[in-house]
């Protein structure tokens, strides 16, 4: 049985908003997979607003769809829609795990809140020069044209 405490620390404001991320990096794939064709999805406008603003895709772009993908069991299209996505889902697991078992292990914590800095810095950095790469391959295959039909300035 879960104690009201436990109950209570996970919906602190701090925690809602991971509960909240969570819950749609886990849900809305599944909703698209099972509303949509997935070869109907990979020809769909991204919902991302930073692309339908600009024509280029933001570092996230892609994850939906490879997470969809990854749901279905086709690893290389997932890795192809973003090489990320695996990855996210293998993450957010161990960190919740990891935040679950600090909870417990009050000596844990200083120790984990360091390397969280470390690895949530490198994965920053990593995901930095993988956009630039995914930026490179963009604009190499696009021209101006399909850039902007692929934005709201149609």
């Amino acid at each position: 049985m879960i104690s009201t405490n436990f109950i209570k620390s996970v919906f602190t404001s701090k925690n809602l908003v991971a509960v909240i991320s969570f819950f749609f990096v886990i849900v809305f794939p599944l909703l698209i997979i099972y509303s949509n064709d997935l070869t109907e999805i990979e020809q769909k406008q991204s919902f991302c607003p930073f692309k339908l603003l600009t024509g280029f895709p933001c570092p996230g772009c892609g994850i939906t769809k490879s997470l969809a993908y990854l749901y279905t069991g086709e690893l290389r299209k997932s890795f192809h829609f973003h090489l990320f996505g695996p990855f996210l889902i293998f993450g957010l697991f161990a960190f919740a795990t990891v935040k679950i078992v600090a909870k417990r292990e009050l000596k844990i914590i200083s120790r984990l809140q360091k390397k969280e800095k470390i690895v949530a810095t490198l994965l920053a950095i990593s995901l930095g020069i993988y956009h630039f790469y995914r930026l490179v391959i963009y604009i190499q295959d696009n021209n101006i044209d399909s850039i902007i039909r692929a934005s709201v300035w149609r």
